[in-house]
């Protein structure tokens, strides 16, 4: 089986022109009807807090930073996009919100041009609307992070290379080891490409047969200049970590370093043991099924039904299929991804968005291949056209649960106010987790939980280290169950707590 279009580009037809333009004016006016303008205050959005607090740094001359330390835990891209929205605006959720959405936008934009020359101007409309409007990435469209950039980015790049490998040339090799070094600084995963293009490259001219350039020079014009471009883009950050990085173990996050996240027993300690490789073969079945699952479930998050992770399987098979017949550096992307995935720390649906776009758009051109070899091409582009619109259907949801998330905001607000109102103006405040609550009070809270988590038996008088060192004053304990885990200790040592809300504030130092 052969892609019906597989290597090579056809211009821009007048169908493709007036199908780009119109895909894109209709997402831009959707942007009013599909822009959340509350703020999810969840555990999936701790690092937009962070995000956004590390904007304010910046702005406010302390450098890339979280509570007054250097920030090394996430690029600093994602800080730097939001901090011309703070400046301008100040905490408005709905421009960020549409600042994300709008590289979703760029992101169906360049799947489209990605996919245009191998399943023509209508699949790639169909595609691009399909995922525009999937449940899951409108979601997290509406969310200040990092994943719908870093996935436009990849798409990018993608494109990028495609244009690099046309007509090789030193400067497009630049170009693209540039890119994919600049991409890195939103969404660290972006470093995944390079070895995939690698990858592929390599691939593709040990199958030349008697047209393979020799290694050498192969190395020498298609490894080593965009992979210098990308090291030496990546490298300022890098020393920038090594010169500032805190000492061990972190406290104010769950991890110190992706690194250490990965492969040490302790996420936030770099000092800590190796995991043994015999853990990461217990979650190993875990995470393959997690993985299905999102693939299947179309990024709603959907775990343990049959049905999403056999979908999910279909869309690998399909992904696995195109790594066999073609190599390309967006299947073999796929499964870095899904590499990291399975060994990461924390699973997260949003963190397979890669995954996700890369197999809808391997489903959609091995249908086609497979369509066009019995029924024509016209007719197998016609079909997988009217079933990605049915499944475009299917999901319509775009403002799926925003009434619990507007319920949510509203409650987390209301409870800052009430902290606020009982707050002296002396307060050095810590809390369980204080991203969210820094943000909604506009003012430094340090974290507990870490140091507790950290110590033998998770001990809560652990927290006693923690507020001796930042020199708090003041503990915030909010209404959720959580967070009332720290209330039998904290009646105990310092007697009954000020009720504010549904929460408690306890003073703790004179």
């Amino acid at each position: 089986m052969t892609s019906p279009v597989h290597g090579g580009e056809p211009g821009w037809d007048r169908p493709s022109r007036l199908l780009f333009a119109l895909l894109a004016l209709g997402m831009l006016a959707s942007l009013p009807f599909l822009v959340q303008p509350s703020y999810e205050v969840s555990d999936e959005t701790n690092d937009a807090s962070m995000y956004i607090l590390s904007a304010q740094a910046l702005l406010e001359g302390e450098g890339y930073a979280y509570l007054g330390q250097p920030f090394i835990a996430r690029p600093p891209g994602m800080s730097f996009l939001l901090a011309p929205i703070l400046a301008w605006r100040g905490l408005d959720f709905a421009a960020m919100h549409t600042l994300v959405s709008l590289w979703g936008i760029a992101g169906v934009l360049c799947l489209f041009v990605w996919t245009r020359p191998r399943l023509g101007p209508w699949v790639s409309a169909a595609l691009g609307l399909c995922l525009w409007l999937n449940p899951g990435y409108q979601h997290f469209s509406n969310e200040v992070m990092s994943d719908v950039p870093g996935t436009a980015l990849v798409l990018a790049i993608l494109v990028a290379e495609r244009w690099a490998a046309r007509h090789p040339a030193l400067r497009r090799e630049l170009c693209l080891g540039v890119l994919i070094g600049a991409t890195t600084y939103v969404r660290t995963v972006g470093v995944l490409l390079l070895p995939a293009i690698l990858a592929a490259r390599a691939l593709a001219n040990a199958r030349a047969g008697p047209a393979r350039i020799p290694w050498p020079t192969f190395l020498r014009q298609r490894a080593a200049l965009v992979s210098l471009a990308c090291v030496l883009v990546m490298l300022p950050w890098s020393v920038r970590n090594t010169l500032v990085a805190p000492p061990p173990p972190a406290d104010q996050n769950f991890i110190y370093s992706y690194w250490t996240g990965i492969f040490h027993a302790d996420a936030g300690d770099p000092r800590s043991p190796v995991r043994p490789l015999a853990e990461l073969a217990t979650i190993f079945p875990e995470r393959v099924r997690a993985i299905a699952d999102l693939l299947g479930a179309r990024l709603e998050g959907r775990g343990g039904e049959g049905p999403s992770w056999i979908l999910g399987l279909w869309l690998a098979s399909c992904v696995a299929l195109l790594l066999v017949r073609h190599a390309r550096s967006s299947e073999i992307l796929f499964c870095l991804v899904g590499l990291v995935l399975v060994t990461y720390f924390g699973f997260r649906v949003r963190l397979g968005l890669p995954m996700y776009v890369i197999g809808l758009a391997a489903w959609a051109e091995t249908h086609v291949a497979l369509g066009a070899r019995f029924f024509g091409l016209a007719r197998a582009r016609g079909a997988v056209t009217c079933a990605l619109l049915a499944l475009t259907a299917l999901d319509f949801q775009p403002r799926k649960n925003w009434d619990v998330l507007e319920q949510e905001f509203g409650r987390q607000t209301a409870q800052a106010r009430a902290f606020a109102e009982r707050l002296p103006a002396d307060a050095r405040l810590g809390a369980r987790v204080g991203w969210h609550y820094a943000l909604l009070l506009d003012r430094p809270v340090w974290s507990l939980r870490f140091a507790i988590d950290r110590s033998p038996k998770r001990n809560v008088a652990a927290m006693e280290d923690v507020i001796d060192r930042y020199d708090l004053n003041t503990l915030l304990v909010g209404p959720d169950k959580i967070e009332s885990f720290y209330l039998p200790y904290l009646l105990s040592r310092y007697g009954q707590g000020e009720r504010a809300g549904e929460g408690w504030v306890f003073r703790v130092r004179p």
